[in-house]
């Protein structure tokens, strides 16, 4: 029996194999150029994204920038209207019977001469600044009785750290204001 069936059926098992090969290529083929176009496609995303992201971080700096101008801002604002504040609770501080001779304004650190009628308006006077949220350790320098013109008073020296902005920026860590 090797006759003409064998052969026919050596051919057509060989045209079927050369058939199955053909598709099987085909097949791989249009899953290749698939793939490709899918790559291609995810490869814009990306370049896409990679934009997004790059506009996104731009936007975060400017924003942290822009907060930051706004804190400036804030702060100069502050020191604006500060010095208005500053003499105003110093006046206010200021007990009935006592005087400023003299108020002198180094580093951030006021030193007031003054004269008062006794120690308690002095007393008095250092309690008041230090109630102020633009006055931060206040010390009496000095107290000691001095004549003036004939009356016996009390001459003092008050020093005091203050800040234009209030007590939320002054540096208590012994910094400038």
């Amino acid at each position: 029996m090797t006759g003409p069936y064998q052969v026919a059926i050596y051919i057509s098992s060989l045209a079927c194999l050369v058939l199955g090969f053909f598709i099987a290529n085909a097949h791989l083929k249009f899953e290749i150029a698939l793939i490709q176009q899918e790559d291609k496609l995810i490869r814009a995303d990306l370049t896409e994204l990679k934009k997004i992201t790059k506009e996104v971080r731009d936007l975060e700096k400017k924003r942290e920038t822009l907060k930051s101008k706004l804190e400036i801002i804030d702060t100069l604002k502050k020191r604006k209207i500060g010095p208005v504040r500053v003499l105003d609770d110093l006046n206010i501080s200021v007990p009935e019977k006592s005087w400023l001779v003299e108020v002198r304004d180094k580093g951030g650190v006021l030193r007031i001469d003054g004269l008062a009628l006794d120690n308690q308006t002095i007393a008095d006077f250092v309690k008041k600044l230090e109630k102020s949220e633009y006055f931060v350790r206040v010390d009496l320098l000095e107290a000691r009785q001095e004549e003036v013109r004939g009356v016996k008073m009390k001459k003092f020296v008050v020093s005091a750290k203050f800040s234009y902005g209030g007590s939320a920026i002054i540096n208590d860590g012994g910094g400038n204001t």
